[in-house]
């Protein structure tokens, strides 16, 4: 709800609550692994949805830093031999730089799109009467 409420710039405030220890003899009902997932899978989804442009721009620099890293010694030795001796490695850099390509451009259409659906939001909710007063 906090990320929600920032992304809005909407106010709000906190409200204190008290907390017990939990009784004695019970068990807690968290799971670790399957929890953690379901975690992990809820913060992509928040990033994909909220940071857009941050998540598919690491994605594409990850993506470019790989194909450069894979593809600049093939380069060199294209301009040393005039020969391209390892095609499958070649083919592998330039797929990885259409990869960031792409993301790149995903990023920047789905940060355009999350800025338009947010003042969409943020008028809807100036339509209604002030909650918290």
């Amino acid at each position: 709800m906090t990320i929600h409420a920032l992304a809005l710039a909407v106010p709000s405030k906190e409200i204190p609550t008290a907390y017990d220890e939990r009784p004695k003899g019970s068990v807690s009902k968290l799971s670790t692994y399957k929890d953690g997932v379901k975690i992990l899978l809820s913060i992509m989804a928040l990033l994909k949805n909220e940071r857009p442009l941050f998540l598919f721009g690491v994605i594409a620099l990850l993506s470019a830093g790989a194909s450069l890293a894979f593809g600049l010694p093939i380069i060199e030795d294209f301009f040393r031999t005039g020969l391209v001796e390892r095609l499958p490695t070649a083919l592998l850099a330039a797929s990885l730089m259409v990869i960031a390509f792409i993301s790149l451009n995903l990023a920047l259409s789905l940060d355009s799109l999350r800025r338009f659906r947010a003042e969409l939001k943020r008028l809807q909710y100036l339509s209604y009467p002030s909650v918290l007063g």
